[in-house]
C-alpha cells in the first residue's frame, strides 16, 4: 500500500510520541507533559478517522492509535479524555473490522473497552458495587450521579458493554448482566436519546432484536427503537438500517423489510455528517454482504 504524505506525517508524530513515552529516554516530567498535551491531538485523529472513506487506511490508523492511547494511559491511568478515546476506538474497531471476520477478537475488544470504561467510571458513587452485586435499582441510582462531562465515556462504555453481552449468550457472567444493560440503555435514552445520531436507540434496537425472549428479547420493542434511531438521524445513520435488517428482519423472517432496508445503501445520505462517513462505509459493506447471504438467512 502506498502511503500518502499526510499518513507518513501522522506516523512520524506517533513515533515521536512513543519515544517521549519511553521512560528510559526521557524524564517523568517531560513524559507527563507529552501525555497531558496529546488528548487534543487524538481527538482530532478520531474526528479525522470518522470522516475517512478508505476502510483499509482507517483500519491501519485506528489500530495504531489504540495502542498509542494504551501507552499514554499507562502514564496517566483513568484519564477521562484518553480513556474515552481508547474505549471509542476499540468499540469502533470491533464493530467495523472484527465482528464479521473474527467474532472472538471482537468479543475480546468489547470486553477490554467495557472494563477500561467502567474502571474509569469508578469515581461515580455506587456504580462498580451495583454492577458487581447485580443490583438494578442501585445501578439506576448510581447512573443518576453521572455528570455531563462523563456522558461520552459512559456512552461508549455502554456500547462496548451491550455488544459484549449480546455476543456472549453462552457466558453465565454476561447473561447475568442482561437486566443491568437493559436498565443502563434505557437510562441513556431517557437522558439523551439523540446522542451520536440516535446511538442509544440503536443499542436498544440490537439488544431487543437479537435475543430470544428468555434472554430479554422483544422484537417489537427492537423495531420501535430502530425506527426512532432512523428518525433522529434523519436517515443519515446507515448502520441503523443495516442492523435493523440483520437482527429484526432476520429474527422475524420479514424478507420484504430486509430488502427494503438494504436497498440503496450505496447512495450517500443528504448532508452526511463527517462523524458518520466511516461508519456508513462500513454499513454499506456489511449490507452488501448481508444481501449476498439472503437465501441462507430466510427459509
Amino acid at each position: 500500500m502506498i502511503l500518502s504524505r499526510k499518513h507518513i506525517m501522522a506516523s512520524s508524530i506517533r513515533y515521536t510520541i512513543l519515544l517521549c513515552l519511553c521512560p528510559t529516554l526521557v524524564g517523568c516530567s517531560i513524559k507527563g507533559m507529552v501525555v497531558s498535551s496529546m488528548g487534543g491531538f487524538f481527538e482530532d485523529a478520531v474526528h479525522s478517522l470518522q470522516s475517512e472513506k478508505d476502510l483499509e487506511l482507517a483500519e491501519y490508523s485506528l489500530a495504531s492509535d489504540i495502542k498509542l492511547l494504551d501507552a499514554m494511559l499507562r502514564s496517566k491511568p483513568g484519564d477521562r479524555k484518553l480513556t474515552t478515546l481508547a474505549v471509542q476506538g476499540r468499540c469502533s474497531f470491533a464493530m467495523a473490522f472484527a465482528e464479521e471476520e473474527a467474532p472472538e477478537r471482537a468479543l475480546a475488544l468489547y470486553r477490554k473497552a467495557m472494563k477500561d470504561g467502567l474502571g474509569a467510571l469508578d469515581r461515580v458513587p455506587g456504580l462498580s458495587r451495583s454492577i458487581a452485586e447485580r443490583d438494578e435499582e442501585g445501578l439506576v441510582e448510581s447512573l443518576s450521579r453521572i455528570k455531563r462531562k462523563d456522558l461520552p465515556l459512559f456512552f461508549w462504555t455502554l456500547s462496548a458493554w451491550a455488544s459484549w453481552v449480546n455476543a456472549s449468550r453462552d457466558d453465565p457472567e454476561a447473561v447475568s448482566q442482561v437486566p443491568l444493560v437493559e436498565r443502563a440503555v434505557q437510562w441513556m435514552i431517557d437522558r439523551e436519546e439523540d446522542y451520536f445520531f440516535g446511538g442509544p436507540h440503536l443499542m436498544a434496537g440490537v439488544f431487543y432484536s437479537c435475543r430470544p425472549a428468555l434472554l430479554g428479547g422483544d422484537p417489537d420493542k427492537g423495531r420501535i427503537h430502530f425506527q426512532r434511531c432512523i428518525a433522529l438521524s434523519q436517515g443519515r445513520n446507515l448502520m441503523a438500517r443495516v442492523l435493523f435488517a440483520e437482527t429484526y428482519a432476520v429474527q422475524t423472517q420479514d424478507r420484504a423489510l430486509f430488502g427494503e432496508l438494504l436497498k440503496g445503501l450505496e447512495g450517500t445520505p443528504e448532508s452526511e455528517p463527517d462523524e458518520l462517513v466511516l461508519m456508513n462505509q462500513v454499513a454499506r459493506r456489511r449490507g452488501e454482504r448481508l444481501l449476498l447471504s439472503e437465501d441462507e438467512l430466510f427459509f
